[in-house]
């Protein structure tokens, strides 16, 4: 596929980008998962430790708390919206 042998300028970046796109699209589907792998960091790990560092932090239920009346919120705004343009 011809990563890395191609120094392009910046302003290159978005075509080169799609031609690769398009070349792995055009990959069989036991190809493309051997690419997916080879070419994705597994950070499952070092997320679950983040994870459980953050539950850790004093005012778990606050920050619980504080998140979803941010949702409820949000989804009213939006809901307000929708309805308006009904």
């Amino acid at each position: 596929m011809g990563f890395v042998d191609t120094v392009v300028a910046h302003t290159e970046w978005s075509a080169l980008t799609q031609r690769v796109a398009n070349q792995a699209a055009n990959l069989d589907i036991g190809a493309r998962a051997m690419l997916n792998r080879l070419t994705a960091a597994d950070t499952g790990d070092s997320d679950l430790a983040d994870l459980v560092r953050s539950a850790a932090v004093p005012g778990l239920k606050s920050r619980i708390r504080a998140f979803l009346a941010a949702v409820a919120i949000t989804t009213a705004v939006v809901g307000q919206a929708c309805n308006k343009r009904g």
